[in-house]
């Protein structure tokens, strides 16, 4: 089986499931650029575990403004016309191409020439494509009913593709991160965790965030509703960033608002050293207001914590399944947001449980990542 895989970059997150493909079929992956702008990431190219290609085309980068969520963030596209080549120099026998756009419309073309069956891997949700302009949406509908199957992150994302008319092959948990590898990390890890607690200077319970400090990522109504739930604080409390961007400045100063109240914020951390932060924390917060998947959810799941989760982040349905799980809240509403700090505070070290946190780890692991994916070569077929 001959597989070739069309996406943007090279994402850490993402090669331990194309290795773990590369076992099971005879697969390539093509590349549009190394990395993208704002991409801090390490990657040693030499021991990816797969073959691979990297067009090395120059992206577009552009603003993209969310009006009603009031933030503009930069991002790039890709024209990918060097994949056609790509396909016609590999001749694949199955095609999974990453979102709508050009590299999708090439391997459909591809596909139909050839007669090869082409599978969209799709992340958006309602949600984050609400304001996708009537052409983009038109285009879409146009090309969904001739893909020959779905990978998508969860729930909400296969909800998006069936909103356009896609209703066969839909292959959920087409996500994750080396759940293996942070699960086993958090086990090592965890007989230092108050030695490594102490070296951080964290006090007290600790809510993590780990993402870049931007608007999009819910930072100013985190910042407001520590502001409120600090009003009330009458013992020592940790809230901790794992990440950069432009709202680390104030949040730094908000410990100027209690002598209870400690604030670290660490910068840029790669990948390879996010265990120690989950282990030493006791609260997840990621109060995104716009977010087809966040993998930062999922890590903090495999590392058992419970999470204060946003209604707008694509994995809080297929990631809170109970209270044990944590509390599913809108972070624009500054009450509500308040309360679940307040309840995260009350619950303290008490993690989700072994049994919730195994499933998780063994459902969106590499090797069952691998198997889904054969599974759904095989029902085009």
């Amino acid at each position: 089986m001959k597989v070739q895989i069309l996406t943007n970059m090279v994402a850490p997150y993402r090669n331990p499931f194309f290795a773990a493909i590369a076992k099971k079929v005879d697969l390539d992956v093509c590349f549009n650029v190394l990395s993208e702008p704002g991409r801090n990431w390490k990657v040693d190219l030499d021991s990816l575990g797969y073959r691979h290609h990297i067009l090395g085309e120059k992206g577009i980068e552009y603003k993209r403004t969310r009006e009603d969520l009031e933030y503009t963030e930069t991002r790039s596209i890709h024209w990918g016309g060097g994949a056609y080549k790509e396909l016609q120099r590999n001749a694949p026998e199955y095609i999974v191409s990453l979102e709508f756009g050009a590299r999708s419309i090439l391997a459909l073309v591809y596909g139909a020439l050839k007669r090869v069956p082409v599978l969209l891997w799709w992340e958006g949700t309602l949600h984050t494509e609400k304001e996708v302009s009537f052409i983009k949406r038109l285009l879409r509908r146009l090309m969904v009913k001739r893909f020959s199957g779905y990978w998508v992150n969860g729930k909400e994302s296969a909800n998006y593709v069936r909103t356009l008319g896609g209703s066969h092959n839909i292959q959920e948990h087409m996500t994750g991160v080396d759940t293996n590898g942070f699960y086993q990390s958090y086990i090592t890890n965890l007989p230092t965790r108050d030695a490594m607690r102490e070296e951080l200077g964290l006090k007290g319970v600790c809510f993590l965030y780990s993402g870049s400090l931007s608007g999009r990522k819910g930072m100013r109504e985190y910042i407001a509703a520590i502001k409120g739930f600090v009003k009330g604080l009458d013992s020592d409390v940790t809230f901790l960033f794992v990440g950069g961007g432009e709202y680390q400045d104030e949040i730094e100063a908000l410990s100027s608002l209690s002598g209870y109240l400690n604030i670290v914020c660490t910068g840029f951390v790669q990948q390879s050293d996010l265990p120690k932060y989950y282990t030493v924390a006791d609260i997840f917060v990621l109060p995104t207001l716009d977010d087809n998947w966040p993998l930062a959810t999922l890590e903090g799941s495999v590392f058992g914590l419970p999470q204060v989760f946003s209604k707008y982040n694509g994995a809080s349905a297929d990631l809170c399944e109970s209270d044990e799980d944590g509390w599913v809240i809108d972070p624009l509403d500054e009450v509500a947001f308040v309360k679940a700090l307040q309840q995260g505070e009350k619950r303290g070290y008490n993690r989700v449980s072994k049994e919730r946190t195994e499933s998780l780890v063994r459902l969106y692991s590499p090797e069952s990542f691998a198997e889904r994916a054969v599974e759904s070569f095989n029902k085009t077929s």
